[in-house]
């Protein structure tokens, strides 16, 4: 049984995968029908129980501080609103900057195989970096993925590329 408020399993944001813990974290909010005051959409000024609003409002407060590191929650402490929360949050990792575009690029096109690395973990590293891509609006298909992930192997697993090669020969 889930206590009132829990935030079930979202998971705890630490800087990475912005997008998808915000999606969670809407929809854990929009559960308790509280999104609308974490989006500013239902402000304390237009609320007709002022009481009630204070009530959800602090509720919202608490799954989003709970939701997020230390870095994180050093980040909204000072926030009076889960509003306030909520934008200075979106304002900081939601930025799409030129630069910041390039960064992610170059470092998806870099990216080599780290020695001692399992090959589990090198998939997983090769599709965090897309999903950090696809996060800020840069599509990734399937095809340059895999082609990442076979083309960033070291030399010993070459016969990987040859199929792979031999694969799209067909």
């Amino acid at each position: 049984m889930e206590k009132e408020g829990s935030i079930g399993s979202v998971f705890k944001f630490t800087g990475k995968n912005f997008n998808i813990w915000k999606h969670q974290l809407r929809i854990a909010l929009d559960g308790r029908e509280i999104f609308t005051i974490v989006d500013g959409t239902k402000t304390l000024v237009d609320a007709e129980d002022k009481e009630a609003w204070k009530k959800k409002d602090n509720l919202a407060k608490w799954i989003i501080t709970t939701s997020v590191d230390m870095k994180h929650l050093g980040m909204i402490i000072n926030c009076k609103t889960s509003a306030e929360m909520w934008e200075r949050l979106v304002s900081i990792h939601e930025q799409v900057s030129a630069e910041s575009v390039f960064m992610l690029i170059q470092q998806f096109a870099n990216y080599i195989y780290c020695k001692g690395d399992s090959v589990a973990a090198h998939v997983a590293k090769v599709e965090t970096m897309a999903q950090n891509l696809e996060d800020i609006g840069q599509k990734m298909t399937e095809d340059n993925i895999i082609s990442k992930l076979i083309t960033s192997l070291p030399s010993e697993y070459r016969h990987v590329l040859t199929a792979w090669k031999s694969m799209l020969a067909e």
